[in-house]
């Protein structure tokens, strides 16, 4: 961090790395040769660098900009394992597959905000990307049909804009209006079903999301409650699926819209006692026909684990 007096200068730089691993009964997909094994070990390794400067908070005028670079490398193995195959096929690893990815991230940030008044401001602002992801796949086995080696890759540029209007007359109202894009990488597939084509690569997803909010204070702030609408268009979604063999991959879903309202309301009833409360209601739905491992989902199909509505209550006691 430094402060240059007209901005704040901040600057990281970030190495991560993991290993992990997976290992799941596949017998279903080989009967004669039960117990089967599935076994996923992998490791991650990379580097993140962000740089940003950001103007002194409280001016007419407000702005941050700042550039982004990750570069990161993985490395998974697949291996579907049958001691008892031995004999048979002459190995007891029916499946033996190798992944590497390298994905490559850079983009270029920015927002401005602006108060025409004490009460009212506007936020704009947007995310410039470029992303690039190659896999290399080898693998080899009695069930691979023959050792092979296969390749793909995919390069994506795009812009995510991002604009707000926020009216806050005094310390116990705010109500904003929200408009928002954003995205997610694509990947590969790393698993391999020899009876069905596991899609090599799954492309990127999007959303458009518009939101209108409030937050108020009542009865000397001791009873807070907020609500906001709010709408999703999602592009190209990512949903996992499985394979007629039972193997996980990632596939994409064509479109669905998300809408619906949340509700939160806290009471202080004493500086010790606080209930609390929220309720979401969500309409999820497929907005167009999708072939999925196991068969068609049509569209106004609802989203797998979007359940229309949610309750939380709560009750907090502070022993000072």
């Amino acid at each position: 961090d430094q402060d240059l007096g007209f901005a704040m200068l901040t600057a990281t730089a970030t190495h991560h790395a993991k290993s992990f691993t997976s290992q799941q009964d596949y017998s279903g997909l080989a009967p004669a040769f039960a117990p089967v094994a599935f076994l996923e070990p992998g490791t991650s390794k990379g580097d993140t660098f962000e740089a940003r400067l950001a103007s002194p908070a409280g001016r007419r005028f407000d702005y941050l900009i700042g550039v982004f670079h990750d570069s990161t490398d993985e490395s998974v193995t697949d291996q579907l394992v049958a001691p008892s195959a031995a004999a048979a096929l002459g190995s007891a690893t029916l499946i033996d597959a190798n992944v590497g990815i390298r994905g490559r991230e850079s983009a270029a940030f920015g927002e401005a905000t602006y108060r025409f008044s004490d009460a009212f401001k506007a936020t704009v602002g947007g995310r410039l990307f470029r992303t690039e992801l190659t896999t290399v796949t080898r693998q080899s086995g009695p069930l691979t049909g023959g050792a092979s080696v296969t390749s793909s890759g995919s390069k994506e540029t795009g812009f995510s804009p991002k604009a707000s209007l926020t009216w806050q007359p005094d310390d116990d109202v705010l109500v904003y209006g929200l408009v928002s894009k954003g995205f997610r990488f694509g990947g590969p597939n790393i698993a391999t079903d020899p009876t069905f084509a596991i899609p090599r690569q799954f492309d990127s997803d999007s959303l458009i999301n518009y939101e209108l909010g409030a937050r108020t204070n009542w009865l000397d702030r001791r009873l807070q409650l907020d609500g906001t609408l709010f709408l999703v268009d999602w592009d190209n979604i990512q949903v996992s699926q499985r394979s007629p063999g039972g193997f996980i991959y990632t596939g994409n879903a064509g479109k669905a819209r998300n809408a619906g309202f949340e509700g939160s309301a806290t009471f202080r009833a004493t500086p010790a006692l606080t209930f609390q409360g929220g309720v979401t209601y969500l309409d999820a739905t497929l907005r167009r026909d999708f072939e999925s491992g196991s068969g068609l989902v049509p569209s106004g199909a609802r989203l797998p684990g979007a359940s229309r509505w949610k309750v939380s209550d709560s009750v907090i006691y502070n022993w000072s």
